[in-house]
């Protein structure tokens, strides 16, 4: 794992994403168990790319970019409730 990217979340929780592998291979997400040890395993996400950025919105959206392409493009994944 590589490339970690990290935020609190709109219910105080922290979320890190991360990329496995060569150029556009699967993102995943870790979340913290208790006060940040341990981390959960790191479940797949949908999206694929490089250097996933995740950011808390104002409005409480939760927004990750992941780069994907050369030059590279950026995507935007987006949950509403910033979960």
């Amino acid at each position: 794992m590589g490339e970690p990217g990290m935020t609190e979340l709109a219910n105080g929780d922290l979320l890190m994403v991360l990329r496995n592998g060569e150029w556009g291979e699967p993102v995943f997400q870790t979340r913290p168990n208790d006060a940040g040890r341990p981390w959960s395993n790191p479940k797949k996400l949908p999206a694929t790319g490089v250097w996933p950025t995740p950011c808390l919105m104002s409005n409480g959206m939760l927004v990750l970019a992941v780069g994907r392409g050369r030059p590279p493009n950026y995507y935007l994944w987006c949950s509403p409730d910033g979960s």
